[in-house]
């Protein structure tokens, strides 16, 4: 074989394996890209889980307020356990909110809930401090 044969085919072998290296990059980056979208989908779907849960705390809070005033009953302790619930579930759900942010690369605005960059000071929708 002359050598300018070998020469081209020498660099043709190099240009293939760069190109299986940068290929096995990024099927690495995208399979971890993936996971990290699948760990967020899951933590939102906890979220979701939980604000069902509130709901059916506050539906519960509004009948025994109705009932107490229809009835002139005292439920405070019944009312002041549901809050309780209540306020721990909302912590569980703007944690899980933060998880699934932080997988995603992006804060969560406090006033809209919408997504925002790592590094944003205010939130490019509302206007919010973040």
């Amino acid at each position: 074989m002359d050598e300018r044969m070998q020469e081209f085919l020498d660099r043709t072998k190099a240009a293939a394996a760069t190109m299986g290296t940068a290929a096995q990059a990024a099927a690495c980056y995208a399979g971890k890209k993936t996971g990290e979208a699948l760990g967020a989908a899951k933590l939102n779907m906890k979220a979701l889980e939980l604000e069902r849960e509130c709901k059916g705390l506050l539906r519960d809070i509004g009948e025994k307020v109705y009932e107490s005033l229809q009835t002139g009953e005292d439920h405070s302790d019944f009312l002041e356990e549901r809050m309780e619930e209540l306020e721990k579930r909302y912590a569980q759900i703007e944690h899980l909110r933060e998880q699934a942010a932080a997988l995603r690369d992006v804060k969560v605005c406090p006033a809209c809930e919408k997504h925002c960059g790592l590094q944003d000071r205010y939130c490019k929708h509302c206007g919010a401090v973040l």
